[in-house]
């Protein structure tokens, strides 16, 4: 996914959280967006 198009959708602040998890967990970024509340269902599904 392209960060552009997510900086669109969240905050700076909300990516940098989530790209923290990610390197902990080794998930999808967009998943993790989505688990934190910060992407709807609908915006995830928009992307993916």
């Amino acid at each position: 996914m392209n960060t552009h198009k997510l900086l669109q959708l969240v905050t700076g602040s909300q990516l940098e959280l989530a790209q923290k998890i990610q390197r902990r967990e080794q998930g999808t970024l967009e998943i993790i967006l989505w688990r934190l509340g910060f992407l709807t269902r609908e915006q995830l599904g928009s992307i993916l």
